[in-house]
């Protein structure tokens, strides 16, 4: 019975099913409608007057063009992830991370579209349902160091045949590849000898691909032990 589309397009509405008054959560597409219901203050339904407030931290995501992905499988394709998400506009790009369970962020160009996504609620990617909502914009890649990240790395990927494509890059020194008892998890960390050798082999892994994964390559966050040395 709840309609506040006078006021904006809606993206979902959400009851809630405990709590003593019962309460809503009214998602609009983009801030002018959820600022025009907060301006009215109330809205009738039926003959219930509703007070109306701007959900906490529900600034952080607005015209947010990222929606956050999972479960996703652990050395997803970017480029399957990309061909999902187009239908609902153009992509900007796509990372997997690392986590349980390994998710995604995929950002478009605009925030009508990262909208238009999250409202469906879930997407089926390779014949499994993922959970799709906004998000906020994923946290800021990591100030340069003498370390990389690589993301999307296949689970199968050989250790040695990593090694020798990371050899080709001037001071590099080792590498780490993630795991647990399950296994790889799709991510390595790679140590060069400089900050400087770090900066030129990422630019030398842009569109490195593995088997059929794009491989995601960012400043990696430095080892604890070289951090504990700085003070």
């Amino acid at each position: 019975g709840i309609n506040a589309e006078y006021m904006g397009e809606l993206t979902k509405i959400v009851l809630s099913a405990t709590g003593e008054p019962s309460y809503a959560y009214i998602n609009f597409v983009d801030t002018a409608g959820a600022r025009a219901a907060v301006a009215a203050r109330t809205v009738t339904v039926g003959s219930y007057a509703m007070t109306v407030t701007l959900k906490r931290g529900a600034s952080d995501f607005h015209h947010s063009t990222s929606v956050k992905v999972e479960p996703v499988d652990v050395g997803v394709p970017t480029e399957t992830l990309n061909a999902v998400f187009s239908q609902f506009g153009e992509i900007d790009n796509a990372v997997v991370m690392p986590g349980n369970p390994t998710y995604a962020y995929v950002n478009f160009k605009n925030h009508q579209d990262a909208a238009s996504c999250a409202a469906l609620g879930s997407v089926d990617i390779n014949g499994k349902l993922a959970t799709v909502k906004i998000s906020k914009k994923h946290a800021p890649e990591p100030e340069p160091s003498n370390r990389l990240a690589l993301f999307n790395v296949p689970t199968n990927t050989d250790p040695s045949d990593l090694r020798a494509t990371l050899s080709t890059c001037g001071g590099f020194t080792d590498l780490q590849m993630a795991s647990d008892e399950t296994g790889f998890k799709g991510y390595v960390f790679v140590d060069f000898d400089s900050k400087a050798n770090a900066a030129a082999a990422k630019a030398l892994l842009e569109g490195l691909t593995i088997g059929d994964s794009l491989i995601t390559v960012r400043n990696g966050r430095p080892p604890r032990a070289a951090l504990a040395a700085l003070y």
